[in-house]
């Protein structure tokens, strides 16, 4: 069972991904999660997200910070 989830909105973000979120997810407890929705990045954001532990949605067209957290906590 999932406690807490962070959504953290991102785009063209892989260069700064590790030192966002080695600290964020450090500090998960059991059944916590965090989820970065790559909202249409031209770079490696998602598989950078992924390689680091986090979950990821990504929408295919940048539609803003609003709309991908909406869409991340719709799920």
């Amino acid at each position: 069972m999932t406690r807490i989830e962070g959504i953290i909105p991102v785009r063209d973000m892989a260069g700064h991904l590790p030192k966002l979120l080695a600290p964020t997810l450090a500090q998960l407890a059991d059944g916590d999660r965090v989820t970065v929705v790559d909202d249409g990045s031209g770079d490696d954001t998602a598989e950078v997200a992924r390689s680091l532990g986090a979950n990821v949605v990504q929408v295919p067209t940048n539609r803003g910070p609003y709309y991908a957290r909406q869409l991340a906590a719709s799920r």
